[in-house]
């Protein structure tokens, strides 16, 4: 099931909404369910996994640890300042997973 692609088209409408892909994934210690579960059971987990996530990221993005780094961020590009903190904490989750940093 092509569950990153559409959180990245959900996520161009929603900004608010996370991405979901094998860093988020990594990130969060989970493994998608098998291919082998029903795939209404997977689809369950999948929107699951991404309410924890956008939860889990709009929680951090009103911590006081996390404001400067999001702030920072911000000021390096006015068009970053435009973006939904969600967004940005997005951006720096698969930038840490690309950049094989866990």
């Amino acid at each position: 099931m092509p569950y990153s692609f559409v959180s990245k088209l959900v996520s161009i409408h929603r900004e608010n909404s996370p991405i979901y892909d094998r860093h988020v994934l990594a990130f969060f210690g989970q493994q998608a369910p098998a291919a082998s579960v029903p795939n209404q059971n997977r689809i369950t987990w999948y929107v699951g996994f991404l309410r924890q996530v956008a939860t889990d990221y709009a929680t951090w993005a009103q911590d006081a640890r996390v404001i400067p780094i999001l702030d920072r961020l911000k000021a390096r590009d006015q068009r970053l300042a435009q973006c939904d903190p969600v967004r940005l904490i997005d951006f720096l989750i698969v930038k840490v997973g690309n950049q094989k940093l866990l």
